[in-house]
């Protein structure tokens, strides 16, 4: 290759590193030294660094382009691209002083400028930022896009008067233009100037007469500055003249929903859900605040109505994760749980990588009691995320819940290692761990797991309810569980197992009569048919010395449901057994 054609093709690689036209490249500023011995190594460098740059190679790129600038410092176009590179290293400093040198070897290239200019705006350095667009304004005067971004610029510093100007000066140079007005409009607002507001999006109104957007920004700014007549008089008009306007209809209905006109709120729901124009998202938004509320009841007709329509939009859009989710929560929160199964089920068919709703999917089965589900979607979801807590604390509640702690200790424990910042949770795995440990006569375990647990969470009515009755069975550590059970009814005081825990370590101490006051305050609280109960209180007339009363409360304990093996040998020998 000849050493012109060397020349032609370094000046069109310099050309296309930044699209610019021909001026891209100033030879005049560069030493005639550049284009003799040395020309082939400093061009040999540069298409290396180019080529780098452009196949996306930018670690690799940016080297070759640092030692070319500091060999070569007078290229404005190595600066550029250097710049270009070290901004998307976030090197912002280097980045904004080498498009800086750039603009300086070469102030005619506006590319330059608008890159220094970006720097200089991403550093905050908000006056020199308009400096450059004041030079980029000048010397291209016919450029909308420098006004415009002197005048953003402006508004990003809050100088709303001077914003204001920049875009009155672009709309007398330029026109009246959509984006000018909705700025203005704001500006207004934030001047507190609402009349002035309103007359910029009444010029968009008139021109653009078949357009919603603008009578509901209308009725927008009314509404924020609380004045409900004028919001009713622009939504009487909407309501009367863009009835078929996808847009009205949800307008619309979110007004009607804000003034409580639950009639016309659905009206407007409805009609937006029959219009294939509103998109899937507005109709779930539409539907949104109503899954919200916290009285739902599928016997409802409101709640039946609701349903059908997110129903009908999973029936529209069936491949629509979000629209399978919402009608999933829908049917969660209205306590419909066995279609919310399998909703979320159909959701995890199409996208098994949303912990969230495979979390939902659990607690609805923890809800139904569904041990058997619970397990197998818990055993799934473990396989997916096996560092994820949640899957291992369903497995061993689900074991607890069929009792079998022994199998219930290893997820629990897993759970535990993998559990990340949620101290409640880690709180309740530990209790779990103390009551399968207990279960299995693992005394020091369910111990030492009650006392992590109540490390963590000290106001857990549960946990110290469960471990002082524990306690009061072993009839150890007496008086720790008396505080503990004393605690648990100072948060909880008409709970029935707390009370008949208050009244069970009473009896262990020796305090029969106490105890008696207790154990019937519980079977008061809704223990009527708590067999477990009315064993115990058998037990305390015994200690009475009220026999006869005491059998006949066993058999009643039985009759409620009680079965285990020491009541039916009370029952049979008629005598107590500590």
């Amino acid at each position: 290759m000849t050493p012109s054609n060397y020349c032609i093709l370094f000046f069109l690689l310099a050309c296309l590193s930044c699209n610019t036209p021909k001026k891209a490249i100033h030879t005049s500023k560069v030493s005639s030294s550049y284009f003799q011995s040395d020309f082939t190594k400093e061009n040999e460098l540069f298409f290396r660094a180019e080529k780098e740059r452009l196949i996306g190679n930018s670690k690799t790129a940016l080297q070759l382009y640092t030692e070319f600038a500091a060999k070569y410092p007078k290229y404005a176009t190595a600066h550029y691209n250097l710049g270009k590179l070290q901004l998307l290293r976030n090197d912002l400093m280097n980045a904004e002083k080498n498009a800086e040198k750039a603009v300086k070897l070469d102030p005619e290239n506006k590319y330059y400028q608008e890159f220094y200019t970006q720097l200089l705006v991403y550093g905050n350095k908000y006056k020199l930022a308009e400096t450059q667009l004041d030079l980029l304004i000048k010397k291209y005067p016919k450029e909308e896009e420098y006004g415009f971004k002197k005048a953003m610029l402006c508004l990003k510093n809050k100088q709303y008067e001077q914003a204001l100007f920049c875009f009155e000066s672009l709309e007398k140079s330029f026109g009246f233009n959509e984006d000018i007005a909705l700025q203005k409009k704001n500006i207004y607002l934030n001047l507190e100037k609402v009349d002035s507001a309103i007359f910029e999006i009444n010029k968009l109104k008139a021109l653009y007469p078949y357009d919603v957007q603008y009578p509901i920004m209308i009725a927008d700014i009314y509404q924020s500055e609380g004045d409900s007549m004028q919001v009713k008089k622009m939504y009487a008009q909407i309501e009367l003249n863009y009835m078929h306007e996808p847009m009205a209809l949800v307008a619309l209905a979110q007004y009607y929903l804000q003034q409580n006109n639950t009639s016309k709120y659905l009206a407007y729901v409805k009609l937006a859900m029959q219009n294939q124009n509103v998109d899937i998202d507005n109709k779930l938004a539409l539907l949104m605040p109503f899954m919200q509320k916290n009285d739902l009841d599928t016997n409802h007709a409101e709640t039946k109505v609701m349903l059908e329509m997110a129903k009908n939009i999973t029936i529209e859009a069936p491949e629509n994760k979000n629209a399978l989710a919402f009608y999933a929560d829908f049917l969660y929160a209205a306590k419909n749980y066995q279609e919310a199964a399998h909703q979320y089920n159909n959701y995890l068919k199409i996208d098994s990588s949303s912990m969230p709703i495979w979390e939902n999917l659990l607690s609805v089965y923890a809800e139904m009691q569904n041990q058997d589900s619970i397990l197998i979607v818990a055993k799934k979801c473990a396989r997916l995320f096996p560092k994820n807590a949640l899957p291992y604390f369903y497995l061993g509640f689900a074991y607890i819940q069929r009792k079998e702690p022994t199998m219930a200790i290893v997820p629990l424990q897993k759970a535990i290692q993998y559990i990340d910042n949620n101290e409640p949770l880690l709180a309740q795995l530990y209790s779990t761990l103390g009551d399968a440990f207990y279960t299995l006569k693992n005394y020091a375990a369910s111990d030492s797991n009650f006392d992590a647990a109540l490390k963590l969470n000290p106001n857990d009515a549960s946990t110290l309810n469960n471990y002082a009755y524990y306690l009061s069975l072993r009839k150890e550590k007496l008086d720790v569980a008396m505080l503990m059970s004393k605690k648990s009814l100072t948060i909880q005081p008409q709970s029935k197992s707390y009370l008949d825990t208050y009244g069970w370590v009473l009896f262990q101490q020796g305090k029969y009569t106490d105890a008696k006051s207790y154990i019937e305050d519980a079977i008061h609280a809704g223990g009527e048919d708590d067999g477990a109960l009315y064993e115990h209180l058998g037990d305390v007339y015994y200690k009475l010395n009220e026999k006869d009363k005491a059998i006949d409360l066993w058999q009643k304990a039985k009759s409620k449901g009680e079965m285990n093996e020491i009541l039916l040998k009370k029952i049979k020998n008629k005598t107590i057994y500590d």
